[in-house]
């Protein structure tokens, strides 16, 4: 079973409501749904964002270890 965090598991329940009551929300509930749909979708971005960070610098960490192997052999 694939890992679902909790920001896309809470996504998926706000598109849920939004189709299940679509005829029976009223504006202000239609409009606080799309709010917080918003957020979550920031949340999500921010955390794909820190995690792409985080990856990044592993691998720049990686490829510097290498080199430095590498160029350790010529001194």
């Amino acid at each position: 079973m694939l890992f679902r965090s909790p920001l896309t598991e809470a996504k998926k329940i706000v598109k849920q409501l939004k189709v299940q009551f679509a005829g029976k929300l009223d504006s202000d509930q239609r409009t606080r749904l799309t709010e917080i749909q918003a957020q979550l979708n920031q949340q999500l971005a921010e955390r794909d964002f820190r995690m792409a960070k985080f990856y990044d610098r592993a691998e720049e960490r990686r490829v510097g270890k290498e080199c430095r192997t590498r160029w350790s052999q010529y001194q």
